[in-house]
């Protein structure tokens, strides 16, 4: 499971997403272009429905929308109706455990959040301000390069997702190669972050 995540996070099989794109259509340019259409609505459906982290709710629904369908394909007519319904439960999931949670100001317009330990005893202003400084010192122990890409990613919203079809090419990757790098090291961030509370709580 990746550092606070806001749902278990699945591993997916190269078989199961070319299974998943064989349901989508027969043609795999065509299927690759339904895939991203699905996507980007169910993005919206979890931004609509204030869920933190929605690209990364959208890869857990997908994600297990794949599974089932390479594992009983013949039992689901309909894989697009199916997907909705799977957000719909990864929503329910995903506000439980965000009741739980705070918010992590982490990079201009991206939602993220980081689990604090129960025993945090400061005000709300001293704790965004050591997540801010904790942040910044996460960041910098990022490699250059990791450093750039993650920042280009979550560059503020506006024209975001050609600026991200422009890294994905500029650095030879599918857009699902960018997000799945990107999303490693957010939770990397995210996981380093909780370690320097936890030390400091010491």
């Amino acid at each position: 499971m990746a550092p606070n995540s806001p749902v278990p996070e699945r591993d997916l099989t190269t078989a199961q997403f070319d299974a998943l794109l064989r349901r989508l259509d027969t043609d795999r340019n065509r299927a690759g272009e339904k895939y991203e259409e699905v996507r980007w609505k169910l993005v919206r459906f979890f931004q609509w429905n204030s869920c933190l982290a929605a690209e990364e709710l959208v890869d857990e629904t997908l994600n297990r929308v794949a599974e089932r369908v390479a594992e009983r394909g013949d039992e689901i007519p309909d894989v697009t109706a199916f997907a909705w319904g799977v957000a719909k439960k990864v929503r329910l999931e995903a506000l439980r455990k965000d009741s739980k949670t705070v918010h992590l100001p982490d990079l201009p317009d991206v939602d993220s959040v980081v689990a604090i330990d129960g025993d945090w005893t400061g005000t709300k202003h001293e704790l965004a301000e050591r997540r801010l400084k904790y942040l910044r010192m996460c960041i910098q122990c990022l490699s250059p390069q990791n450093r750039r890409l993650l920042l280009r990613y979550h560059a503020p919203k506006g024209r975001r997702i050609e600026g991200r079809q422009r890294l994905a090419k500029e650095n030879a990757l599918s857009m699902l190669a960018l997000r799945v790098r990107a999303n490693r090291l957010r939770y990397k961030l995210e996981e380093c972050i909780r370690k320097r509370f936890a030390t400091d709580s010491r």
